[in-house]
């Protein structure tokens, strides 16, 4: 069908990507924000093809006024590891795992494990000592882990 209406905002966000690819590769994240009716959905649905043929990666959420966002971002990148793991076991995207696992430590880290665990299946990938560290934390390891994860999501 036809797009109407989103043209300006999606010139926007491809233009977002190519200023992330253009500095390095770096990560940034846009947020789609509206009334009700007003072609959000549409326009991440029209989004999504010209990210992935520039070899993009795309996580979707949809906000609820009653939900957490902490929840909503971990259940958007749940499902997108999900999708790696469903669609081609993320072996083209080997430089996404080593940044991940350099973000985390080797060990992996057991509260974000826990709020995503598709990331956590997709990093082990027959890896067992990612496995077993997430079920062995203690109550120090936990609290070390949360604040690790506060700054994961705020670096």
């Amino acid at each position: 069908g036809i797009f109407y209406g989103r043209q300006v905002q999606m010139s926007m966000l491809l233009h977002l990507f190519r200023s992330s690819v253009v500095l390095g590769d770096q990560p940034m994240m846009a947020t789609i924000s509206g009334y009700p009716g007003t072609g959000k959905s549409t326009l991440v649905n029209q989004i999504k093809k010209p990210l992935t043929d520039l070899n993009g990666c795309f996580v979707e959420g949809k906000f609820d006024k009653d939900a957490r966002p902490d929840s909503v971002l971990a259940s958007a990148l749940n499902t997108f590891f999900g999708n790696i793991l469903e669609t081609n076991g993320g072996n083209s995207l080997m430089p996404m795992k080593w940044r991940i696992n350099d973000a985390i430590g080797s060990g992996g880290n057991s509260v974000l494990f826990e709020i995503v665990p598709n990331l956590q299946k997709w990093m082990a990938d027959g890896n067992s000592a990612t496995e077993n560290h997430a079920h062995s934390s203690s109550g120090v390891k936990r609290i070390v882990s949360d604040h690790r994860l506060k700054f994961m999501f705020c670096k």
